[in-house]
């Protein structure tokens, strides 16, 4: 592909042009000039490798980047939250849009020390849930095959190469995990009377309970989160 050929239909799959980090790191992208300068200003601007002048402190910030990606990307949530943590406890005194320094404060040691940060992993280990979005590459040839003719047949001439080179990866579901804040409020049970999980319609922040058990009014659902 080199940008010059136009899939059939096209159009009605379009998505807005993702917006790169402001610092010019080419692994972060977002949705909206809005979500890239809400991120910059609470952690961002921190874990940026690129913005960064200092070669040390962008050395071991690449280090931790790659063990992240390549390990646990967990490690980076657990690392905004600090930094997230630092700029919302700070605002609005001295060091109100000046995070960097705020870091250094004696008061936020203790927010560095590894027991910490291990609680802080194991809060979104035990919370989250896995998320499982539909191929919108699936959805685009499920489109096409849907067509009636003749525009079938046009669309499918430029299409069915497609279609064919990918095989069966064309319908590979995109997976993550996600953290629902209600749901993470739940006791958990080694024995749970719930379960939690997402269906397919489900948007954004919703999460399902389904119980497993009969439930009465003293009890609460207890969904297991290991």
């Amino acid at each position: 592909m080199n940008g010059e050929l136009r899939l059939p239909c096209s159009e009605k799959f379009s998505l807005p042009p993702p917006v790169p980090c402001p610092g010019g790191r080419g692994e972060a992208y977002y949705c909206s000039m809005l979500c890239a300068g809400a991120d910059w200003e609470s952690s961002n601007s921190l874990l940026c490798t690129v913005e960064s002048s200092d070669p040390r402190r962008r050395e071991a910030l690449l280090k931790f980047m790659k063990h992240a990606n390549e390990t646990n990307d967990i490690f980076l949530l657990a690392a905004k939250t600090i930094i997230i943590s630092i700029f919302f406890w700070k605002l609005g005194d001295l060091y109100q849009w000046d995070t960097k320094r705020a870091i250094f404060d004696k008061e936020c040691e203790p927010l560095f020390s590894l027991e910490i940060y291990g609680h802080i992993i194991g809060m979104f280990e035990l919370n989250h849930l896995d998320l499982v979005v539909a191929s919108p590459v699936e959805i685009y040839f499920l489109y096409i095959d849907e067509m009636t003719n003749p525009d079938k047949e046009e669309a499918e001439k430029i299409t069915q190469p497609i279609l064919d080179a990918l095989g069966e990866d064309y319908s590979t579901c995109c997976e993550g995990t996600a953290f629902f804040p209600l749901q993470s409020c739940m006791n958990h049970s080694c024995c749970p009377n719930a379960k939690a999980f997402k269906r397919d319609e489900d948007r954004d922040g919703q999460a399902t309970i389904i119980a497993l058990l009969t439930l009465f009014s003293c009890e609460g659902p207890k969904p297991s989160k290991t």
